[in-house]
């Protein structure tokens, strides 16, 4: 590691560890997944965005049925509870950040540890599967982060990434604003991966045709009396943009390595949306 990259990772360390203490005025922390429910405010914007991932790689995960699962980049570990509570897999979160590690374990009970992607403290082979959704936009050396996601995992990688025009992503090339997206993606970004024998599965979602609807549901989304039209609004919108992804264009994409071959569920044991949805806990204060 050279040492702008060094002074790089310390800057994001830095900059995320004040991130995952944020509160608002009452002392609640302010999330970055909707850990509070899509109802509360108290967590960033997006959530139609953030749920379709979550929903996305449980998807996946509720395919592949690993026993165990390290996800990395768990931030408060809104998805790692999901993969424990939804499929009883047996989880472990790491996170560049101490502070989001710290959440995850007060919020969750995730077992967790700061650690950096480039540099996984696991044996090889010590998980089934890896998750890792959108963190190695951030990272600098995002090829060696693959390779230790792969390594690490004796099954399968799953991965979100967003695809994003590469005339923005470009401003932030020199580093210049800590932890900003500093790599353009798109369906063919891990193709260099099938030489090596992995099976690259690629999923386009977050059609533009759903940027005016999301917009709306953030208005709506707050307004409790709306509750049931909210949620009906949401789930057609996720349901809908897989099929305006492949009519379209795209904005994000979730990446399945297999390392080795497997045959998929059918489709009828996939995740519930109405089950994301619903998963929520009370207000939670940093001690």
């Amino acid at each position: 590691m050279n040492g702008d990259t060094e002074t790089y990772l310390l800057d994001s360390i830095q900059w995320l560890n004040k991130r995952y203490q944020s509160t608002n005025d009452e002392g609640v922390y302010f999330a970055h997944q909707p850990i509070y429910g899509f109802l509360d405010s108290n967590s960033e914007p997006n959530v139609l965005e953030r749920y379709n991932r979550s929903y996305l790689i449980l998807q996946a995960l509720a395919q592949l049925r690993p026993r165990t699962l390290l996800d990395v980049g768990a931030s408060e570990g809104f998805q790692a509870s999901l993969a424990r509570h939804l499929l009883g897999i047996d989880v472990v979160g790491c996170d560049l950040s101490e502070e989001a590690c710290r959440r995850a374990g007060e919020i969750y009970g995730i077992q967790t540890c700061a650690v950096d992607v480039c540099n996984l403290p696991f044996q090889s082979g010590q998980f089934e599967v890896c998750t890792c959704s959108e963190t190695l936009e951030h990272v600098v050396e995002h090829d060696r982060a693959i390779a230790e996601l792969l390594r690490v995992a004796s099954r399968a990688v799953v991965i979100t990434v967003p695809c994003e025009n590469p005339d923005v992503v470009a401003q932030n090339i020199d580093r210049s604003v800590i932890h900003s997206h500093i790599h353009v993606f798109d369906e063919a970004s891990f193709d260099f991966l099938k030489s090596t024998g992995i099976t690259v599965l690629v999923t386009k979602h977050a059609s533009p045709y759903l940027y005016y609807p999301n917009k709306l549901l953030e208005e709506w989304r707050h307004v409790k009396a709306l509750r049931t039209a909210t949620i009906l609004a949401m789930t057609l919108s996720l349901l809908l943009d897989p099929l305006l992804t492949r009519l379209t264009s795209y904005s994000s994409i979730r990446i399945v390595l297999l390392k080795q071959p497997e045959r998929t569920l059918p489709p009828e044991q996939r995740i519930r949306l109405s089950s994301i949805l619903s998963w929520q806990v009370p207000h939670h204060r940093i001690s």
